[in-house]
């Protein structure tokens, strides 16, 4: 189904909300005209470039879910609507992945991605969670109100027992599947040597 807008339509008051799967330059128009008071929006799992949403006047609530984010290119200053004052967002970004020994690297890897998705704007005046694992969650904060999760920052402590709980992970990956223990290190280099 497509729909056609002219340049002569008004825009349209009264629109409640809209969910958005797949969202690309195709649906900007279709948002200038209709104006949803709450907006959800999610973009494609494919690589490639990601369109940038402009908040609108009136918007009143945004969620955003980007499932990939280590996969993906964006502009600078892409997620820029969480300098819109007033507006209640929420941003979903994950970085999946297939593995159990790769869950930690795959969230400290996106912990350094926020602040460049998010550039320059201080992710401490949000509250940002670690969710799922691999995933994080962004969400503004009531005018007053101070954030309560910064999980985004590193810890230098828990980075240590995650790497503790990966390397434990592959140690029985390896004893399961060749019946061997020995350090990760020392595994990629058998591994090389038995090839």
């Amino acid at each position: 189904m497509h729909f056609t807008f002219g340049a002569e339509l008004a825009p349209w008051t009264h629109v409640g909300s809209i969910k958005i799967k797949n969202f690309d330059s195709k649906w900007c128009r279709v948002l200038e005209i209709l104006r949803p008071a709450e907006l959800t929006i999610e973009y494609a799992w494919e690589g490639g470039e990601l369109d940038k949403f402009v908040p609108y006047p009136g918007l009143k609530k945004l969620d955003v879910t980007v499932p990939e984010l280590l996969r993906v290119k964006m502009c600078e200053s892409f997620f820029d609507f969480v300098k819109t004052p007033d507006l209640e967002f929420s941003v979903f970004v994950g970085n999946p992945c297939e593995y159990k020994f790769h869950i930690m690297g795959a969230w400290r890897a996106l912990r350094k991605r926020l602040p460049i998705a998010f550039h320059d704007i201080d992710l401490a005046q949000f509250n940002v969670r670690q969710s799922d694992r691999t995933n994080a969650i962004i969400r503004s904060v009531k005018a007053g109100e101070k954030p309560r999760y910064q999980d985004h920052i590193p810890n230098a402590r828990q980075d240590r027992e995650d790497e503790e709980l990966s390397e434990a992970y592959f140690q029985r990956a390896l004893m399961k599947r060749y019946g061997i223990s020995v350090c990760s290190h020392c595994a990629f280099y058998m591994y090389i040597i038995k090839k």
